[in-house]
């Protein structure tokens, strides 16, 4: 076809990407559609100008496929294309005239850039990240971007590692503020050990960074200009710290003032609920909840790690962590009856060494093992949680009060994913000790193991008898 339309794909009314062919020989000259290829062929054929004919070549964030063409163009004998959404897969083999993913040369994986580097050992001559923004959640139960741990210092690092010895790895990214732009170069030059080539023109900026380096590299490509970096005080994203979008460590504004708000509006009811005070009876579910939401959404964050982050990884934990739950229950109904303090000793043994653990270490082992280690190690601590609070409930004589401070340490545990944002994901794992240590402390103050707090403290004594609502 002579002239090929080009797609244009929104995401919630917003510009997402392009479908269509690339190729300037399929447009008339002098017409509408060849300045605008004239316009966007060079973005792709950038790369193409440092490393020249490589032979193989793997696009991270294949998209609609322009990238890829621009591989076949340039001759590549072989391309792995990643791309984590099927529909956009599918949507360029409807739209796009260049058909890249039907073509023999070129192989299709539908999975997380991340995790496809984990599971792939081979070296190409030509690394692409295109383009790769995902605009959504990896899931609904963290803040953690479906694209954070690509973006990292590490997963930089593991991408250079693909490169053979005569390669180059480039990242594209549309515009971006300059603080952006001086950290994605600092990043790449903290996992590469060389400050990249770096290119802006076109509203986009790309990142060039050799197997070895260019003597002379060229001053222009096109319309993209060679720039020197420009110090900006930014904290780098790592595994730790995943997040690419935000300049330094902190809660962004907007979240804290919801977050706040919506503290103060629960607090605000519990209080009106509880004219009589809250008591250790009411801690002691409130910061079971506490601690057992915040391990969930940590647990999703390294399973993502250790996986990809897929909708798949996260169904997947959050089912384990239902059916450890109601096993559980199971176990409470037949054999525990009672609440019994060695069930924390054994909740404190596993919470350590799920968290103790070193993430960097699971990562490096095979497949089969992260699997084993997902499966019947993480979790255990949710497991005996679960036999606390089961065993506990069933002693409480108010039970409807029981859960619902159950339910509100929850929704504090789930606010808290946020200070990942500001102390990193292996801090959480902190709180969540915390958490667990504090409901425990509730416990033994009920029992009369710990003493009373004085009445000067400002804490009210609950209105429950002694062994009510733990």
């Amino acid at each position: 076809m002579r002239d090929p339309p080009i797609y244009l794909v929104r995401v919630n009314q917003d510009f997402y990407q392009l479908h269509g062919t690339i190729d300037p020989a399929r447009y008339t000259p002098g017409g509408a559609r060849q300045q605008m290829i004239d316009q966007t062929f060079p973005l792709y054929d950038l790369p193409y100008q440092i490393v020249n004919r490589p032979a193989r070549v793997l696009v991270l964030g294949a998209g609609g496929g322009m990238d890829v063409e621009a591989a076949l163009l340039r001759g590549a004998r072989r391309v792995d294309a990643v791309e984590i959404d099927p529909v956009i897969a599918r949507l360029s083999a409807k739209l796009s005239a260049a058909a890249p993913y039907a073509n023999p040369r070129v192989v299709l994986h539908v999975d997380d850039a991340r995790a496809f580097l984990e599971r792939n050992s081979e070296l190409f001559d030509l690394v692409v990240f295109g383009h790769l923004d995902s605009q959504a959640l990896s899931s609904y139960g963290t803040s953690l971007r479906l694209d954070g741990y690509t973006y990292t210092v590490e997963g930089f690092r593991q991408a250079f590692a693909r490169v053979a010895p005569t390669g180059a790895m480039v990242v594209s990214f549309s515009a971006v503020g300059e603080w952006m732009a001086q950290k994605l170069a600092q990043m790449i030059e903290a996992a590469t050990g060389a400050p990249p080539l770096v290119y802006v023109g076109a509203g986009t900026i790309t990142y060039l960074a050799p197997k070895r380096p260019v003597p002379n590299p060229p001053a222009a490509i096109g319309g993209w200009k060679l720039r020197r970096a420009v110090s900006h005080p930014v904290d780098l994203a790592t595994d730790d710290w995943p997040y690419l979008y935000l300049r330094q460590r902190g809660i962004p504004l907007d979240y804290a003032i919801v977050i706040g708000a919506l503290l103060a509006l629960s607090a605000t009811a519990l209080l009106v609920v509880r004219r009589s005070g809250i008591g250790p009876g009411d801690g002691h579910f409130f910061f079971l909840g506490w601690g057992f939401l915040l391990l969930q959404t940590k647990s999703i964050g390294d399973c993502s790690l250790y996986f990809g982050n897929t909708w798949l990884v996260s169904t997947l934990v959050i089912a384990g962590v239902l059916l450890m739950v109601l096993f559980a229950n199971r176990v409470a109904l037949r054999w525990v009856r009672e609440f019994r303090l060695w069930l924390y000793a054994a909740l404190f043994a596993t919470l350590l060494a799920v968290l103790a653990l070193p993430r960097e270490l699971v990562l490096a082992q095979e497949p089969i093992w992260r699997v084993a280690w997902t499966v019947l190690v993480v979790p255990l601590p949710i497991f005996f949680a679960g036999l606390i609070f089961s065993s506990a409930f069933r002693e409480s004589p108010a039970p409807a009060l029981s859960f619902g401070a159950n339910l509100l340490g929850a929704t504090l545990g789930g606010f808290c994913e946020y200070l990942g944002m500001w102390v990193g994901s292996r801090a959480l794992g902190c709180i969540v000790l915390a958490a667990y240590a504090a409901s425990l402390w509730c416990r033994l103050r009920q029992r009369g193991v710990v003493a009373d707090i004085p009445a000067t403290s400002g804490v009210g004594r609950s209105a429950l008898p002694p062994g009510g609502a733990p």
